[in-house]
């Protein structure tokens, strides 16, 4: 663990360093196809000119994949003095001596590669193809006495670093100025750092128990431990309680000066100092970690007197807030967010399995549904015991006996003979307590499941708070203050895009209002055609009848929009069983394909009606229908059929446009080749996402999403593509495999090779940054030399958050929208941003319920130069073309799409798959899973499925 100290005050919190595994790429390999080019010298990506489509040569026809030798000679290699030649080089921190090879910080090692600086940034550049990964810290949490026995501090071993995170992000090309000026706030809180220089000593503290080297793990402990050395052992503290000793040893670290974190404040230094940050970031933390009226859960603080609500079952809510320390262009701000979180009620356990199961255990037993319940949800409750007088010794409970207390015995050490005794027995001898309840089972505690502890529900009460000492002022000690005040800001709202519809609709085009808009005189700009279709339905309430007359509005809604959709169905409207689902589905597949067999063709689209309640039954329809049949479905609950509604099925219609191939609208600025950046050569706009498994799933694999857009210069249609991963794992294990295909494809149905791509990557946290710079970024550069040696698109690479707790309020509630909310297009790019790297928050959507989250974007890598109104127009203009509804939503679309077909393969997965051997885990995952995880393989969609937006 490791604390700082200035002057008197010194605290401390718990956490273990590992050293980083280092991993090499796993995407490079021999590269193919010659007809990969790059324009002609006289026409390169970044020389000018105008921005037409003729500065790109379009392939002929004939054109495919499969032929032609590996030359590519229409590609240019750099010059020897581009500046990508100079990237494999060491570095040198200006500020620091020596290498800035890595450091050891505050929560584990970390080290990385530091690109080049501003002034070299020029597309394309290579990375480097090793990183060292973060380590993952195991914490435990039980509640001890404590008595220091031994002191020892050691002098520091090696200089604290001034910089901890040694990768180089694109920095901000400028500030934006396009749109309407809007003041507004924010839930940031400046706080200022001491007048005069401020050093911070960083020690490392390791606590183990007394006569071994074995640490001690839990978090409660140390604090307590780190407690009692504030305290200056005072004996007081400890009474007549029961004692426990450990070993402390203090290693100092170094020391953390504030000067480089003003530093980097002020754009003088080019590295933020995470460490110098996670030190005061702590501090604020410890001011409050120390009240005894507040609890601690990760970064948030919770407590009854903030909000107390009863939910039943044992259960309150408590209201909260989270805190953490951000560096921005104003300075260090405080980030608080409102949150709130379920408590278990402080109560005798006696009283809350009564309350939970319903039963008076005066004169009822337990069934064993009602403890199986218990066991259930008392597990890893704590516990403080009462039946020992002034000692309160808190326990975890790790379970439940399987026998009665009255017959529950142990092994016992009297006078050096081993013998079963009796729990009841033991109680009444030791502590001269007679159990009252026998027939309930016995709590089981202790960290040692072989020879667990148990406890009789009768003499436990639940624990809701940690004991802290009010006696310190953490804050003071370190000269740090904080605003009362929200920061206030100048944001922008950006332009509202106009909206493409087909010429035969009564309105050609739209600008959507408030960022809703609806289908009203409207045409698709490419309505799909649905020529053979049929319907089934899976729920016993919805009829032949009422699932005909559905279809009938759904077809005409169709219809108006500017769809072909073919009245009658190809087969009669049938209800059937779902637990024959496989065979039905099949069966009925098979019959209409039968049907139109002598015109060789197949059905377009199943329409599949479901009960309310349907289970993995959704899953399954998806999976059989979307990787075994190979047919395009939409499926609809019971309660959504019964009152269907105009605005219900114009959304249907919608999906089911672009499900069959359809195109709903598109930006006007595409026709008029006004879209930034994307207008000036063919343009590839990829999102991904990673989906995890549930928490509890401790072998489950996660699922990588990538999609792709393929209708350059559109960019309104996307496909994608899945893998499978190691369990967690965030960083994209095969995403240069899937580039590659997306690239091909483009060029398939383009006819056009991809001169620049954009990339949207959602769910990377900031601590993830340095591994998507080097592992990500340089798998996309590999797949395409592995279509060509020279082929070397601009790359601009933007990390997509929405979770983060930065929210944005209205100054003046005449300015906002229905909600309450600040208007759709709002952006901000200053004060509460990073001082120097290209990142935005934009609030593209109107928001329903709420106060709305805005969308941080932040740039990792950008070989196009995007200005910053450009990046943000076209990020919020892609807002507006998400298929699924007529509304701009909160997240780019490709990032959007990269979810949801994630989440389509986590239904794949979670809906039956037979285990079908094992697969090997990625970085994050340990040896044993890779080596001992059983995964169940997912299947690939059918070629005439994944080519559509089927997951829509």
């Amino acid at each position: 663990m490791s604390s700082y100290q200035r002057g008197r005050g010194a605290y401390g919190r718990g956490g273990r360093f590992h050293a980083g595994r280092r991993y090499d790429n796993q995407d490079e390999g021999p590269t193919a196809s010659s007809n990969w080019r790059r324009p002609s010298p006289q026409r390169h990506p970044e020389s000018g000119g105008s921005s037409t489509s003729s500065n790109w040569r379009r392939l002929p026809p004939h054109h495919h994949e499969s032929g032609g030798s590996s030359t590519s000679s229409n590609w240019r290699r750099p010059p020897p003095d581009h500046p990508e030649k100079a990237h494999n080089r060491s570095t040198t921190d200006p500020t620091t001596e020596g290498p800035s090879a890595g450091y050891v910080g505050l929560r584990g090692q970390r080290g990385g590669y530091m690109g080049p600086s501003s002034q070299q940034r020029h597309p394309p550049r290579e990375l480097p193809l090793q990183i060292r990964a973060p380590p993952r810290v195991e914490q435990e949490a039980a509640g001890l006495e404590v008595q220091i026995s031994q002191l020892a501090i050691q002098p520091a071993t090696q200089p604290s670093s001034g910089s901890t995170m040694e990768v180089k992000l694109p920095s901000k090309p400028g500030r934006g100025t396009r749109g309407e000026k809007l003041r507004i706030k924010a839930n940031h809180f400046l706080v200022e750092l001491p007048e005069k220089e401020l050093q911070v000593d960083h020690y490392n503290v390791v606590i183990t128990h007394a006569g071994t080297d074995r640490p001690v793990i839990s978090l409660e402990t140390n604090r307590a431990v780190m407690s009692a050395l504030v305290r200056a052992y005072r004996e007081s503290y400890l009474g007549s309680r029961g004692m426990r000793e450990f070993e402390v040893k203090i290693v100092h670290v170094g020391t953390l000066n504030m000067k480089h974190l003003e530093m980097f404040l002020a754009g003088r230094r080019p590295n933020a100092p995470q460490d110098t940050i996670q030190a005061l970031d702590i501090v604020l933390a410890e001011c409050l970690s120390i009240r005894d009226d507040i609890v601690k859960v990760e970064r948030s603080f919770f407590s009854d007197s903030f909000l107390r609500i009863n939910l039943g079952g044992g259960l309150e809510m408590w209201g909260g807030f989270y805190q953490t320390l951000h560096p921005t262009q104003m300075g260090l701000s405080l980030n608080l967010d409102t949150t709130a979180k379920a408590f278990y009620q402080s109560r005798f356990v006696l009283g809350y399995v009564s309350s939970l199961t319903g039963r008076d255990l005066d004169s009822e037993v337990l069934t064993p549904d009602d403890i199986a319940k218990v066991r259930k949800n008392l597990k890893g409750v704590k516990v403080v015991v009462t039946h020992q007088g002034n000692i309160h010794r808190k326990y975890r409970i790790s379970g439940l006996t399987a026998q009665a207390t009255r017959n529950l015995t142990f092994s016992c050490n009297i006078r050096g003979t081993i013998t079963r005794t009796r729990v009841v027995d033991h109680f009444r001898e030791t502590y001269n307590y007679t159990i009252r309840y026998l027939n309930l089972p016995c709590l089981e505690v202790g960290s040692d499941p072989k020879r667990p502890i148990y406890l009789p529900m009768e003499v436990n009460t639940n624990n809701r708070a940690y004991e802290r000492d009010n006696g310190v002022n953490f804050s003071e000690e370190f000269g740090l203050s904080v605003s009362e005040r929200t920061t206030t800001i100048q944001a922008r709202v950006l332009p509202t895009p106009v909206l493409k519809y087909h010429n035969l609709g009564a309105e050609k085009e739209c600008k959507p209002t408030s960022g809703v808009w609806n289908m009203r005189n409207k045409k698709l700009v490419n309505g799909g055609k649905v020529n053979f279709w049929y319907c089934i339905s899976f729920s016993p309430n919805i009829g032949a009848d009422i699932a005909g007359w559905f279809c009938n509005n759904l077809g005409d809604m169709c219809r108006v929009s500017g769809m072909e959709f073919t009245r009658n169905p190809i087969l009669p409207h049938t209800v059937e069983q779902s637990n024959k689902l496989e065979a039905v589905l099949k069966s009925h597949y098979q019959e209409a394909t039968d049907v139109l067999s002598r015109q060789n063709k197949t059905p377009d689209l199943l329409i599949v009606i479901l009960p309310d309640k349907n289970g993995n039954l959704y899953g399954d329809v998806k999976r059989i229908c979307e990787t075994e049949i190979g047919l395009v479905t939409q499926c609809c609950l019971a309660k959504h059929v019964k009152r269907a509604n105009p605005q219900m099925l114009a959304n249907l219609a919608l999906k089911i446009n672009v499900k069959v191939g359809g195109k709903n609208t598109v930006l006007a600025d595409v026709i008029t080749r006004e879209v930034p950046v994307v207008r000036r050569l063919p343009t590839i706009i990829f999102g991904a996402d990673v989906t995890h498994p549930l928490p509890g799933e401790d072998t489950t694999p996660s699922i990588a999403a990538v999609v792709a857009s393929q209708d350059w210069p559109d960019i309104a249609t996307y496909v994608g593509l899945y893998r499978v991963q190691g369990h967690r794992q965030e960083i994209i294990s095969h995403l240069g495999e899937m580039v590659k295909e997306h690239l091909m494809s483009f060029r398939r149905k383009t006819n056009y090779e991809p001169a620049q791509i954009i990339f949207y990557r959602d769910g990377v946290s900031d601590g993830q940054f340095h591994q998507v710079l080097q592992l990500e970024i340089n798998a996309i550069r590999t797949a395409c030399k592995q279509l060509s040696p020279d082929y070397m698109p601009a790359i601009t690479f933007i990390v997509v958050q929405k979770r983060h707790h930065t929210r944005l309020f209205p100054y003046d509630y005449r300015a906002a929208d229905r909600s309450g909310n600040v208007p759709p297009g709002t952006v901000v790019d200053t004060q509460i941003c990073h001082p120097t790297e290209f990142d935005f928050f934009l609030c593209s959507h109107a928001g329903i319920k709420g106060t709305s989250s805005p969308t941080h974007y932040h740039v990792l890598w950008d070989d196009n130069r995007f200005s910053v109104d450009d990046l943000q127009t076209l990020t919020y203009n892609l807002c507006y073309t998400y298929a699924r509804c007529t509304r701009s939503v909160s997240i780019v679309p490709p990032a959007y799409y990269a979810h949801h077909f994630a989440s389509r393969a986590r239904l794949y997965y979670d809906s039956g798959m037979p285990d079908s051997g094992s697969f090997v885990a990625g970085p994050s995952a340990s040896r044993d899973e890779a080596s001992s995880s059983k995964v169940k393989q997912l299947p690939a969609v059918k070629d005439n499925v994944k080519n559509v937006m089927f997951y829509c």
